[in-house]
Order: C-alpha cells, then structure tokens, then sequence
C-alpha cells in the first residue's frame, strides 16, 4: 500500500545514509533477517538467521522482538499487543541500559561499555518517533497477520530508541536499521493521518539536514 517513490524520499535522510555508510555489516546481518522473514523454508531462514548473528552480534535483539510479536500476534487483540510492544521495548533497553555491559564484561568483550562512549539522542529527537509509533498503534489498520507484525515492530523500535534516549544509551543505529518497517507501517493508517505522518518525516528530514549541515 506505500508508494515507493515516497518511501524513497523517505529514506534519503540523514540518519539512514549515515547507516549505509558507515554500518556496513549491521545493514548486510539486517538484510539477510529480513530476507529470512520472507523465506518459506525454516533451514534456510534458520541458516540466515545464525549468518546474521556471525556478521553482527546485535541481531539476536530483532530475533527476539521478532519472536515476541509473532507468537502473540494469534492470541492477543491489538490493543494489548501494543502495550506489550511497548513494554518490551523498556525492558530491552533497561537490559541494553545495565545488563549489556556485565554480560560482555563476564565475555571479556572488549565492547564492554561501547555504547556508554557514544552520546545518545535527545529526548526532543527520539520523542518524534516515539509519537509516530503511538499514531501507528492507535490508527493503523491491517488486512492480515503478516502487517499487525510489522507494526508490532514499528511500535517496538521507535519506543525502544526513545526509552533508550531517557536512559541516556545510544540505540539509533536499530531505528535506522527498521526505518524501512517503520515507513511500512506508516502506510497501513488511514488516509489523512498518513499523509500527516508523511507531512511530520519531511519535516523532520529537513531539520536533520540542517543540523548536520550546521554541524560540518
């Protein structure tokens, strides 16, 4: 239902050329999860799955938000399944917050404390998509299981890297890795608020612009 040459523009923002410039391997290790989410076959959507984990350790986490949402996607009406989308996008960033660091710590990782190097996002850039995320939860509709998942993820994602932004952890690589299945999403809402939504990411792309212009 998107029109691609609006999910073009889109995508032709900062935080996502960022990505595909200098997140080569976490843009591949996405790639081929979601080339696994297609396949018919378990094996190989397996085999890409466990590929995608050797290529970049932070894939487990979109396994899991996966898993989540599709086990519950048949037994849990909209309303709850957000709210649990959005609770489990908390406790995962309250894990990535504290948890992370002592499990790479008990490794020996030497990425232990990597993300604490980083400066998160602000609260009023994360706050955006946080509220995008609730427009898509409150109004969305589907015409099957398939896209209430991809919502589902949408909604985790964008909750995700807000509550990482209050916590002060840095997570926009995630949001610019989904930013594909956010704009998805986006397109399942009704008429008027998606060309709202649409209204608000151009918006927000022209000041990312300028930020970063401002910034060279």
């Amino acid at each position: 239902r998107i029109d691609y040459y609006i999910g073009m523009i889109l995508l032709f923002n900062p935080m996502f050329v960022d990505l595909v410039m200098s997140q080569i391997r976490s843009s591949f290790a996405f790639a081929l999860l979601l080339l696994a989410y297609d396949l018919r076959s378990r094996k190989l959507a397996t085999l890409l799955a466990i590929a995608s984990f050797l290529i970049h350790t932070s894939m487990p986490i979109f396994i899991v938000i996966y898993f989540i949402l599709s086990k519950l996607n048949k037994t849990v009406d909209s309303k709850k399944y957000y709210l649990i989308a959005i609770f489990t996008a908390f406790f995962i960033a309250l894990f990535m917050r504290y948890g992370i660091d002592i499990l790479l710590t008990l490794v020996g990782d030497r990425r232990a404390g990597y993300d604490n190097i980083i400066e998160a996002a602000s609260i009023s850039y994360s706050i955006v998509w946080f509220g995008i995320g609730l427009i898509i939860a409150t109004f969305a509709t589907f015409e099957n299981e398939q896209e209430r998942i991809i919502a589902g993820y949408a909604i985790t994602i964008t909750s995700f890297f807000f509550f990482s932004s209050l916590m002060g952890n840095y997570a926009q690589r995630f949001l610019a890795l989904t930013l594909p299945l956010i704009i998805i999403s986006v397109s399942y809402l009704p008429k008027h608020y998606r060309q709202g939504t649409y209204i608000i990411f151009w918006l927000y792309i022209l000041l990312m612009f300028k930020y970063r212009l401002a910034n060279v």
